[in-house]
């Protein structure tokens, strides 16, 4: 193996596929744990609304790769300063199969 093919494996590895738009589907979730499985190793994981863990999680099962794991947002994009709001949106049903990634804003006051 050459170093750029061990090196091209590793970063493989590492990456996340990422969907997180606001016209997101079920079918554009499963579209995107099909790209995570290659014929020379997978991503790391992917990432994806709370919503749409469950049909991840049974697309990866299905697919043989239940090794990539699955990564979520919350408080995203906006980074809303409500807590409340923050916590509210965190799956927490999901958790620990699925890494929540936490957006907040640090705003200065004036």
């Amino acid at each position: 193996m050459t170093d750029l093919t061990a090196s091209s494996l590793r970063a493989l590895k590492l990456m996340d596929l990422t969907t997180l738009n606001d016209d997101d589907t079920n079918e554009k979730v499963i579209a995107l744990c099909h790209q995570a499985k290659t014929p020379v190793g997978n991503t790391a994981a992917v990432c994806i609304y709370p919503r749409f863990i469950p049909i991840a999680r049974k697309t990866l099962k299905e697919q043989g790769t239940p090794d990539v794991r699955i990564a979520t947002v919350t408080n995203f994009p906006h980074g809303n300063d409500d807590i409340e709001i923050a916590l509210a949106e965190t799956p927490r049903g999901e958790l620990p199969t699925a890494q929540t990634k936490l957006t907040w804003y640090s705003r200065t006051v004036r």
